[in-house]
C-alpha cells in the first residue's frame, strides 16, 4: 500500500533521511563526548599546536640550565640555577 501511494512514498523517503541524518549527528555527539581534546572544542587547538612548542621550549630551557650549571664557578651560582631549573620543571 504504501509503495503505491506517491505522497507515502514522499513522506518514507524524507523519514528515512531523517533518521539517517540522527543517526550521523548521533555519532558525532557520542565522538565528542568520549574525546576530551574534542570537548570542548577549543581544547584540541592548544593540544595540537601549543602543547609540542611548550615542549620543545621546555627542553631547549632545560638544557641551557645545565649547560649553564656544568661552567658555573661557585656555589651560589650552582644554587641559583637549581632554583630556575626547579621552578621550570613547577611551571610545567
Amino acid at each position: 500500500m504504501v509503495q503505491t501511494d506517491s505522497e507515502s512514498n514522499v513522506l518514507m523517503e524524507k523519514l528515512t533521511a531523517d533518521l539517517a541524518e540522527f543517526r550521523s549527528r548521533g555519532d558525532h555527539l557520542l565522538d565528542t563526548i568520549t574525546g576530551f581534546e574534542k570537548n570542548p572544542p577549543g581544547i584540541a587547538h592548544p593540544d595540537e599546536n601549543l602543547s609540542p612548542l611548550s615542549r620543545i621550549i621546555s627542553q631547549l630551557a632545560s638544557q641551557m640550565i645545565m649547560s649553564e650549571l656544568e661552567e658555573a664557578e661557585d656555589e651560589i651560582q650552582k644554587e641559583l640555577l637549581i632554583k630556575v631549573a626547579e621552578l621550570c620543571y613547577t611551571l610545567e
